[in-house]
Formats: structure tokens, sequence, C-alpha cells
């Protein structure tokens, strides 16, 4: 806490790196509100700006939950989102309004104005996406140990 306000700090300041290679969060696009590029098994949950934080935990871990069963079924140990649109439009993550947050975007992945690129703010519509749309969805790339992740097909 300073003087001026809270400060923002993504992800307690985690340093990321896959393979050696180091990883910058505000480099990378956020998938659904939740997974991010280039972060294979990541998986975070940030708030909807008007009703509890544990509301998007809850939606978030089920999702999360969705996922690790595909990937016990598919034999899969990896998956990441990939952005294979080279002309995607992106902006700060997050119609947040606060002084704290609007000083502390400039840490946090970028988002999109388009599916799966956003976070959804609206907790009905949200969850029932995420319970219903296909995991296999042309975005999310499901790989075993030794293979790359390439651009997965829809």
């Amino acid at each position: 806490m300073t003087a001026t306000g809270l400060e923002l700090l993504a992800l307690g300041g985690i340093e990321f790196s896959v393979d050696g290679v180091k990883r910058e969060l505000p480099a990378s696009v956020t998938y659904r509100g939740m997974m991010m590029t280039d972060l294979p098994n990541l998986i975070c949950s940030f708030p909807y700006p008007h009703v509890a934080w544990t509301l998007r935990v809850e939606v978030v871990a089920e999702h999360f939950q969705r996922i690790l069963e595909h990937m016990d079924r598919g034999g899969y140990d990896t998956c990441v989102p990939v952005n294979s649109d080279a002309s995607l439009g992106t902006r700060s993550f997050g119609d947040y309004t606060s002084n704290y947050v609007e000083r502390g975007k400039h840490l946090f992945p970028k988002s999109a104005d388009m599916e799966p690129w956003d976070l959804d703010l609206n907790l009905r519509r949200d969850r029932k996406n995420l319970r219903t749309h296909q995991l296999e969805d042309g975005t999310l790339s499901f790989t075993q140990s030794g293979q790359t992740a390439a651009a997965p097909t829809a």
C-alpha cells in the first residue's frame, strides 16, 4: 500500500518460463479470462467486477475440471490456447475502472473484443458458455509430452 493507493501485482509477480524461455504475462492474450496464450497448463481466475470473486472462481474451477477430464480421456498432458489470427486486435484486459486497476493494467495479459479472447462479465452467460462450449474449439491445443503445440483445428 502506498500513499496513493493499492498497487497491483499480476498473479503474485510469478516469473513464467516455458522450456527455459521467459514468458511475459503482458505479452499474452487471455482465453475466456482464465488461460493465457504461450502459458500451457496455467489457469487463473480474474473476477467479475460487480459480484463476489468466489462466483468467478467457482465457474473457472468447473471449467478447469472439464479440461482435466478431457485431457485424461485423450491422454494429453498439455493444454494451451493458441491465437492463430495474426490480425487479432488486442486491448487492456477487463472493463475495470478503479484507479488502482488503471495504474496496473500494463502488468496483465491483453484481451480482445471477440470470443474466446475476452472475459465475459455476465455471470449467468459466462457460466452457461463455459459449461456448454466445445473444448476442441479451434483455439485450445491439447498435446502429449514431446509434441509441439500447433494451431488447433476446429
